[in-house]
């Protein structure tokens, strides 16, 4: 009758269920940090899109109205890209920095190389280029 009971067992030890928590909080320990590295980067991807829309929208426009300059004060994202049709709306905001956002464009021709070259500003009082360093 005690070996039918000792063969009827059902459940789990303490033991073991400690041992399952334990394996469940190393495998969470290496994924939740391995997953907020890879919404930072989609936040930046997303930005970087957007600044390549801009840049081209700003050459479009600049071709297309004979332009080889526009300075950063005359540059304003809104009444130019926006209004004249070259760039839909878009969220200004950066993704990866709350703290910025996309504002004003200069561009210029450079006739030697024969190409443009466009930089975007954020709204910052000292405004400051927008860019990238390249991640390899």
């Amino acid at each position: 009758m005690l070996k039918r009971k000792l063969n009827n067992q059902k459940g789990l030890t303490l033991v073991e269920l400690l041992a399952v928590i334990v394996v469940l909080g190393i495998i969470a320990a290496i994924a939740i940090p391995a997953f907020g590295g890879v919404i930072d980067k989609s936040k930046r991807n997303a930005d970087e899109a957007t600044l390549t829309l801009i840049k081209d929208a700003a050459i479009r426009y600049a071709m297309t109205e004979n332009i080889s300059s526009v300075p950063r004060a005359n540059g304003n994202i809104q009444s130019v890209l926006i209004e004249k049709g070259y760039l839909n709306n878009f969220s200004a905001t950066l993704q990866s920095d709350s703290d910025r956002a996309f504002d004003s464009f200069a561009l210029s021709f450079d006739s030697t190389n024969k190409r443009y070259e466009v930089k975007v500003y954020d709204a910052a009082p000292d405004p400051q280029e927008i860019t990238f360093p390249s991640s390899n």
